[in-house]
C-alpha cells in the first residue's frame, strides 16, 4: 500500500503501464497506456447472425479490452446493471485464458477493463463483479479505486460448497463461498427497487407457546 494524496491505494508492478496480448507469440507485454495497440477503438466485424435479426443481442469473440473499446461509442454511459465472471486466478488451466497469471498482470487486466466499463454505466448503473478468495482483498482495493470507496455497496456471499461429507473429515479448512462484489457509479445508484413476491399463509404463525416453563407441543416438533 502507498500513500499518495492523502489517499490509500493499492500498488504492484508495472501500474502505470497497460497490458498487450500478442498472439504471435501467446504472451501479455507491457506497453505504454498510449500504445495504439491497447488505445485506439477498434471496429466489430459481423461475421454471422442467428436467430431474430433484429435482436440486439451480440456475441462477441476475441480480447475483451479491444471488444469493450470498440462498443462504447454506441453503449457508453446507457449501461444500467453489469455482471462479470472474470478468471479467478486460481492456478487452473483453460483453454481459452490463463487463470494462473502472476498478480501484477491480473490486476493491470482488472484495472484497465474496469475503468473502461465504469464509462459504460448510467450515473444510476451498478457493477457486479463475482470473484474467489484469491484476488478478493486486492480486487476490493482496485474496485474501490476505479469506482470509490463511498460507492462499495456491499459483498455478496455465494455458497458453493456444503461442511458436510468427507470435507468435514478433513484435517483442514475447506472453501464453502465465492463473492460478489456490488458497486454503484454514484450515489443515484445505491437505491434499489424493491420486488415483492407473493407467499401464501404460514400455518406456524398459528402456533404459540402458552407457558414458557413446560415444554409443548408446537406444530409437528416439540420446544
Amino acid at each position: 500500500m502507498a500513500k499518495n494524496d492523502h489517499k490509500l491505494e493499492l500498488t504492484w508492478y508495472n501500474k502505470s503501464k497497460s497490458l498487450f496480448y500478442d498472439p504471435d507469440k501467446k504472451e501479455y507485454l507491457w506497453v505504454d497506456k498510449k500504445d495504439p495497440r491497447v488505445s485506439e477503438p477498434r471496429i466489430l466485424l459481423e461475421r454471422e447472425c442467428y436467430g431474430d435479426k433484429d435482436s440486439e443481442n451480440i456475441l462477441i469473440k476475441g480480447d475483451n479490452l479491444l471488444a469493450l473499446k470498440a462498443l462504447l461509442p454506441d453503449y457508453g454511459g446507457k449501461v444500467k446493471l453489469i455482471y462479470i465472471d472474470p478468471p479467478f486466478n486460481t492456478g487452473a488451466g483453460f483453454e481459452h485464458y490463463d487463470d494462473g497469471l502472476e498478480h501484477s498482470i491480473w490486476l493491470t487486466m482488472m484495472r484497465d477493463r474496469l475503468q473502461l466499463l465504469k464509462q459504460f454505466l448510467r450515473k444510476d448503473g451498478k457493477i457486479f463483479v463475482h470473484v474467489d478468495w484469491h484476488e478478493m482483498a486486492r480486487l476490493k482495493l482496485v474496485l474501490d479505486e476505479v469506482f470509490g470507496l463511498s460507492n462499495y455497496m456491499n459483498t455478496i456471499t455465494m455458497t458453493t460448497n456444503d461442511p458436510s461429507g468427507f470435507k468435514a473429515t478433513a484435517n483442514k479448512l475447506f472453501t464453502t463461498s465465492n463473492f460478489i462484489l456490488v458497486y454503484s457509479k454514484s450515489d443515484k445508484g445505491k437505491n434499489l427497487n424493491k420486488l415483492y413476491v407473493e407467499k401464501g399463509y404460514d400455518k406456524q404463525y398459528s402456533k404459540y407457546l402458552h407457558n414458557r416453563d413446560k415444554i409443548i407441543q408446537v406444530g409437528d416438533g416439540r420446544i
